[in-house]
């Protein structure tokens, strides 16, 4: 059986990281993030504008385009409703504004768009918390080097936090990390760097999950303490290293993206 002791400490220390957890997400509360993805020249992005170029572009003459894709991600744990939009939120681009449309939201969202020159402005009647939404910009003129301006003031808000991703494929950040570290490791340690390591630590979070919920069980009946302690080594670790260097919380929502816009050309 379990000594007074020990529960009197199991249930402070419980207290304990439920009050840190809730006073962080009322640090968290409110935010909201402009995620970055890569600028594509106008040969790049060839194929999926095909049935819209010619000489003229939708009738308007052009002599260079580039695509901008962006996520809008609330990170807050609030909704941000319409009330709470101080100054509209705009993306001011590099040149005029050819077309502008929102690819996929997650979880769906009324979100509205409206072109003026070289702005595009958005509204919504709510924008839900934890929800993304990848917007994609065809813009004149620009460059890879360019990323826009996004403007605008939300209430409860200070500033909009801005992330720049060049990488969305787990695959191939997994691949890079492999490279970086097989040239820092020990050649006795090379094996651990092998690609199919890697993507079963990656993709085994489940099981490892469970062996961690298991040795709890048995650490609380006092049966395997040390096995819950090594245990719950492993399982921070992997957690640490899933959730800094692999894990891309927008690779899905690109990727559904991805599959829209292929089956929309397919379909045309």
């Amino acid at each position: 059986m379990i000594e007074l002791e020990t529960l009197i400490a199991s249930v402070v220390a419980v207290a304990a990281i439920v009050g840190l957890i809730l006073q962080w997400r009322k640090l968290r509360q409110y935010g909201l993030r402009w995620v970055i993805l890569e600028p594509k020249s106008m040969m790049e992005i060839a194929e999926e504008i095909a049935s819209d170029l010619t000489i003229h572009y939708k009738g308007r003459t052009i002599a260079d385009m580039t695509k901008y894709e962006f996520i809008l991600h609330n990170t807050g744990l609030v909704p941000i409703e319409k009330s709470d939009i101080v100054v509209p939120l705009k993306w001011v681009g590099p040149g005029i504004v050819l077309g502008a449309r929102v690819v996929v939201t997650d979880p769906p969202v009324d979100l509205s768009l409206s072109i003026q020159g070289h702005e595009v402005e958005f509204a919504w009647p709510i924008f839900n918390q934890r929800c993304k939404s990848l917007v994609e910009i065809l813009c004149e003129g620009g460059g890879r080097n360019e990323r826009g301006e996004l403007t605008g003031q939300i209430r409860n808000i200070s500033n909009i936090d801005k992330k720049r991703i060049s990488i969305l494929d787990e695959e191939e950040i997994i691949e890079r990390m492999r490279l970086r570290s097989q040239m820092r490791t020990p050649r006795f340690l090379q094996p651990l760097n092998r690609v199919f390591l890697n993507r079963w630590f990656i993709h085994s979070s489940q099981w490892i999950a469970a062996i961690y919920l298991i040795a709890i069980a048995l650490t609380l009946y006092e049966e395997e303490p040390l096995l819950g302690i090594a245990a719950g080594i492993v399982f921070v670790i992997f957690a640490s290293v899933w959730f800094v260097f692999f894990r891309s919380p927008y690779s899905s929502l690109v990727k559904k993206g991805r599959e829209q816009a292929k089956k929309a050309s397919t379909a045309t």
